[in-house]
């Protein structure tokens, strides 16, 4: 089964991902950007613009077919929307539709949560800004995976259930 995580950065999908791996060890779990950065594409922001946003995303569609080919099970993390900082980057509807899940998850996050993370994480380069926008990006970006695939498509969970809630459902 093939799993994709979706959510803002900081809502907590490589937490979620490593538990659900650790629980779950026949599940192969990764990120995009981990994907891309094995493809040999920058990842860091401060080195993207729109262009190499575009280009990115069409080798992370080959290369998350290379991984479900390679592995039965996975779990891989992917954005909706990638906040650089000047603007949004909304992954176009089409190239969505073409990470070909069994299961997609979207990961609802407190805003004032996500907030602090990204303000407290030193590891990666993430956008700092308001909880009202946080909150508002998380709409849009569940809107976005709706229309790409469908409401009976999209699982939204509450960060705070979602290893309990995605164990429930791939078990």
């Amino acid at each position: 089964m093939h799993i994709a995580i979706f959510g803002l950065s900081g809502s907590g999908k490589t937490s979620l991902t490593n538990q659900l791996t650790s629980l779950h060890p026949k599940y192969y779990g990764t990120s995009a950007s981990k994907l891309l950065k094995e493809e040999g594409r920058p990842v860091e922001l401060n080195s993207l613009e729109t262009k190499g946003l575009s280009q990115n995303q069409d080798l992370l569609i080959m290369a998350y077919e290379k991984l479900k080919a390679k592995h039965t099970n996975t779990i891989v993390e992917f954005h909706a929307v990638i906040e650089t900082n000047t603007s949004e980057f909304w992954v176009e509807t089409t190239l969505l539709k073409q990470i070909k899940a069994d299961v997609i998850f979207f990961i609802h996050a407190c805003p004032s949560e996500i907030l602090r993370r990204r303000m407290n994480d030193k590891s990666k380069q993430r956008k700092i800004t308001t909880t009202e926008k946080i909150s508002e990006l998380q709409t849009k970006a569940v809107d976005h995976l709706i229309e790409a695939y469908g409401k009976e498509h999209v699982i939204i969970l509450d960060e705070q259930y979602a290893a309990e809630s995605i164990t429930s459902k791939i078990l």
